[in-house]
């Protein structure tokens, strides 16, 4: 059956599940009493409202796919993390789990990892509002967090950096005047410690401040023969504080300030599955977690911010806003680049950025028949890099020249951007609305890269300084349709545009593409979607199909350069996804509740001459990393313990993630030089399990919980590849963790 006629079927039948109240997406009663005590009913649901376009209104009225996971659900799940969301969240994934060097996140398949300076991602993340950069930032810690949307489909009309895949926006909880706080401790395998704490206090009438710090502790999953030690570990502290005023009740100041610490963390860089040149397999216990690393890798990630967020409401309605930031993120770290037990080749690698941004915006009045924001966004960033190829001891036993700085590369990124928007709505009737966007930008980039070395030549990587600049202008347009069948059911058809700018291949560039071959070119997607989403007494939905065109999709690719010198490098692609995304939560009784979801992808490479595995043709094959179909059902159930005045609370969830490729190639298999056929590039699905029962009084001021992730411990790969000397590496997912965890609330 063609898949535009599956998602034409699904739709028609949400629209039944709507007059039949079946599950839905929807935030359920917070903890408490098991009865319930909502006005609504005591099997009622909370009403879920967002920020999604930069003003508080239902998720229902808001015309985009989106998903929103708020802080009960976090707590259930015991997510420490924003990767750990994933798993109840159709059509968003991450990648490189246990390396934040390598983070990537994906909606709808598509996303990207920036590890190259001059590389940007593809899905933009925020933290109220204020874009916070590079993967190194993705693996935020979920602390004094109120929810996190998700915003699936291009956003680049009113969230202006490289949103052309989606956007998450992270909101934290704002100060309040009450006095409060929470303490946690959280106990697990692996020797795991993460403890933390928040405080509220109100500091008089019109002021607030809220503090939270957790710190994490945790021996690595991996183990590592050359040594016998741990690898993988966690050595992390984050703290975040917000101070809030309302002089008045038209003036609003928030100032946030957070930084986040993991000093010389033993890193997992990928696990080699073969010997270094990709000959033959690894000659040691080649066991899932098992490494052979003569020199642990290590990383030192720090990174932080500060953020003024000032909003005025005039006497007519009209509140302008201000969100000023400055973030920075710097990681150092040790690569075993040879992937074995021989001090053969390692390398040191340090990348920092500093941003600033500045953002204004005009709302209207809301509840109008005509609706507006308007608004200005500034954005610079300054990235840079310092990384040194060492041959060791061994190098002339795998063919390098001995020398103490083999390969050494210096550079500097420096980007800047400035776009205006607006975004109308206009309420023909009061069930029947149109909203039209439009974001103008341009974007400079320019670099100055110098890459010097004797292990260049041996490599087949370039030696000299490179330097160059780029200017592009950019317009995402944006138009919906809403009609309202009732108050509380919605459909919406949308049309937007989404754009991503072009830049360098700054990695370890090739000689082959020395000087002249390291531009690519600024990606565009265009995208349709038909939703519908409704809200009940007891259940909520939201179903959509969409179909996204992407021209000059950036992509990298595996080519061979010259002879016997395979490399990455960035190319542009064109290619189409398309496909359907449902999520629901029904409760069945003020105790029971079920939520799922589920997502149907197709996504090909449509115009790919050259974009397979050294240089084949990939039209018509699928993109790298995409599953699809991905689903995941939870349960929770709550109730009053035998006898007591205590309550219980479980929760058990599933999820599923199917089968991908990790290269265009598409391949199950690859046969090695000595014969070997081996399981490469294929990306098997995975089924991962995760359970939480805790027991609290009525009113919730304390909580114990037993929880596990991955209870069957699963053993998964995120993905394949190869590195600089040709060995093909791989990585893993995490095993089963389990623990106990006490919050006190005051």
């Amino acid at each position: 059956m063609r898949l535009e006629n599956v998602v034409s079927k699904l739709l028609a039948t949400s629209v039944l599940f709507m007059a039949t109240g079946a599950p839905a997406i929807a935030q359920e009663a917070p903890r408490g009493n098991a009865d319930g005590d909502q006005a609504g009913g005591a099997a009622s649901l909370q009403e879920v409202v967002v920020t999604a376009e930069k003003r508080e209104e239902r998720a229902i009225d808001v015309p985009i796919s989106l998903a929103v996971v708020n802080a009960s659900k976090i707590a259930d799940d015991s997510a420490r993390t924003l990767i750990d969301i994933a798993e109840s969240v159709p059509d968003v994934t991450f990648g490189g789990s246990q390396n934040t060097k390598l983070n990537s996140v994906s909606i709808r398949g598509v996303g990207s990892s920036s590890r190259n300076i001059g590389f940007d991602t593809r899905v933009g993340v925020y933290l109220d509002g204020v874009y916070i950069g590079q993967s190194a930032n993705i693996d935020q810690q979920l602390l004094n967090i109120e929810r996190v949307e998700v915003l699936r489909g291009p956003q680049g009309t009113l969230f202006g950096k490289n949103t052309d895949a989606g956007a998450i926006n992270i909101v934290t909880s704002e100060p309040t005047r009450n006095f409060e706080g929470t303490v946690d401790a959280n106990i697990g395998n692996y020797d795991a410690r993460v403890y933390s704490g928040t405080v509220n206090l109100p500091t008089s009438e019109s002021t607030a401040l809220r503090v939270g710090v957790i710190n994490s502790q945790r021996a690595g999953y991996f183990y590592n023969i050359f040594n016998g030690q741990r690898i993988a570990d966690e050595n992390r502290t984050q703290a975040i504080a917000q101070f809030l005023a309302k002089p008045t009740d038209k003036l609003k100041i928030r100032l946030t300030a957070d930084y986040y610490s993991a000093p010389h963390e033993t890193w997992l860089q990928p696990i080699p599955i073969t010997d270094t040149f990709g000959q033959t397999l690894p000659d040691y216990d080649a066991r899932f977690y098992n490494v052979d690393f003569n020199y642990v890798p290590t990383l030192d990630t720090r990174r932080g911010g500060m953020a003024a967020d000032i909003s005025y409401q005039f006497n007519d309605g009209v509140t302008a806003r201000s969100i000023s930031a400055y973030r920075y993120t710097y990681q150092a770290g040790h690569n075993d680049s040879d992937y074995s037990a021989l001090d053969a080749v390692g390398a040191d690698e340090g990348d920092w950025y500093k941003q600033i941004t500045q953002e204004f915006q005009l709302l209207s009045a809301t509840g109008q028949r005509f609706e507006w924001i308007a608004g200005f966004y500034y954005y610079h960033q300054d990235a840079f890099t310092n990384r040194n190829v060492v041959v060791g001891a061994y190098g002339p036993v795998v063919g390098l020249l001995t020398d103490p700085h083999s390969l050494t590369q210096r550079g500097v990124v420096t980007t800047q951007s400035y776009s205006v928007y607006g975004n109308t709505s206009y309420h023909f009737t009061d069930a029947l609305s149109a909203t039209v966007g439009l974001r103008v930008g341009t974007e400079s980039k320019s670099t100055n890269w110098d890459q010097q070395g004797s292990l260049a030549a041996e490599a087949g990587l370039a030696q000299g300084i490179y330097a160059d600049s780029v200017r592009y202008n950019s317009y995402t347009p944006d138009f919906s349709l809403t009609y309202k069948i009732r108050e509380s059911a919605v459909t919406f058809l949308r049309v937007a545009r989404g754009e991503k700018s072009g830049g360098f291949n700054l990695d370890y560039i090739s000689a082959d593409l020395f000087p002249d071959h390291l531009r690519y070119k600024p990606e565009s997607s265009t995208d349709f979607e038909l939703g519908i989403k409704g809200e009940m007494e007891r259940a909520s939905y939201s179903l959509t199909g969409f179909l996204t065109n992407y021209t000059d999709l950036q992509a990298n690719q595996l080519r061979l350069l010259s002879p016997g010198h395979p490399g990455y490098v960035i190319g542009n692609v064109g290619a189409r996804t398309k496909g359907v995304e449902f999520e629901g939560t029904y409760r069945v009784t003020p105790g029971v509740s079920i939520n799922g979801g589920f997502s149907l992808i197709s996504a090909i490479c449509s115009a790919c001459a050259g974009a397979g595995d050294h240089g084949t043709d990939a039209t018509g094959l699928r993109l790298p990393g995409v599953s699809r179909s991905q689903a995941f059902v939870n349960l929770v159930l709550q109730n009053n313990l035998w006898k007591t005045s205590l309550q219980w609370r479980a929760n058990l969830n599933y999820s599923y993630i199917g089968p991908s490729f990790s290269s265009f190639s598409n391949a199950y298999t690859t046969t090695l030089p000595s014969g070997q056929t081996i399981p490469y590039n294929h990306v098997g699905g995975r089924s991962l399990t995760d359970a939480r029962f805790s027991v609290f009084p009525e009113g919730g001021a304390w909580e114990v919980a037993l929880w596990g992730r991955n209870l069957f411990d699963r053993q998964y790969v995120y993905g394949y590849g190869s590195d600089l000397f040709g060995t093909l590496i791989s990585d893993r997912g995490v095993p089963r963790t389990f623990g106990v965890e006490a919050q006190v609330h005051f």
